[in-house]
């Protein structure tokens, strides 16, 4: 019973991992995604990882598409670069 126990246990914690690996590839391929549109710096890129890696897959899909709407309106003149920044780290530096 312990030897069974202890298998289900390495199983479980196994399982958890590769949901977490799973977890952060995606966190990472929505960074790298908005680095390469260019609504990212290379430099806010790795900054950003450590906020992003670990969240939720809901705060990073969301986060995602909070950065594109205001990129959007920053290309579109309704904000300037230096409120669209401001914003952008708003939303980078939250505890995920």
């Amino acid at each position: 019973f312990y030897e069974l126990t202890r298998q289900l246990e390495a199983i479980r914690a196994g399982t958890q991992l590769m949901a977490q690996a799973g977890t952060m590839a995606s966190a990472l391929e929505h960074l790298a995604t908005l680095r390469n549109d260019g609504i990212l710096s290379a430099d806010e890129f790795e900054r950003a990882k450590a906020g992003f890696v670990g969240a939720k897959v809901e705060v990073v899909e969301s986060s995602t598409s909070v950065l594109r709407q205001l990129y959007s309106l920053y290309r579109s003149g309704v904000l300037t670069e230096s409120e669209f920044n401001m914003k952008k780290w708003d939303i980078l530096s939250r505890k995920n």
